[in-house]
């Protein structure tokens, strides 16, 4: 059974947050122009690279 995380990412960018002051939850930068990605049933958004590595090394927290 594949218990791998789904990331939403859908071509989201980090201009497109309502809030200036958002930080990825990950590596806590602001976000600056970048592509975001989150994980399904989540509401937090992360930096899409920081959220790809997390998925390969540590998604079976």
């Amino acid at each position: 059974m594949d218990r791998s995380p789904v990331l939403n990412t859908a071509g989201a960018e980090s201009e497109d947050l309502m809030c200036d002051s958002v930080k990825c939850y990950i590596c806590l930068n602001p976000f600056e122009k970048q592509t975001v990605g989150s994980l399904e049933n989540c509401q937090h958004v992360f930096c899409l690279e920081c959220i790809l590595q997390w998925s390969q090394c540590c998604s079976y927290l």
